[in-house]
């Protein structure tokens, strides 16, 4: 079984600096369905991902990892919300 690893992202690699008004929220999936609430920030969805017994601790490398069904989904947010 393979396994993605999720590392804290810059502000700017997710909501590019050319783009100042767009917003993004994330949610946890497995296999593609929903399995937390939309968030606004990346960290809050991993918190939820670990909360759901979603995440496993990787000591090597000091992070956190989502197994391979697991992923976080992200949409842009329109200015109407």
């Amino acid at each position: 079984m393979g396994v993605a690893l999720w590392r804290q992202m810059p502000a700017e690699e997710i909501a590019p600096a050319s783009t100042p008004t767009a917003r993004f929220r994330h949610c946890i999936t497995v296999f593609g369905e929903q399995r937390a609430p939309w968030r606004d920030k990346v960290a809050h969805a991993i918190e939820d991902a670990i909360a759901l017994e979603l995440a496993s601790w990787d000591e090597s490398q000091q992070q956190h990892f989502l197994a391979v069904p697991v992923a976080i989904r992200t949409e842009k947010i329109d200015a109407a919300g």
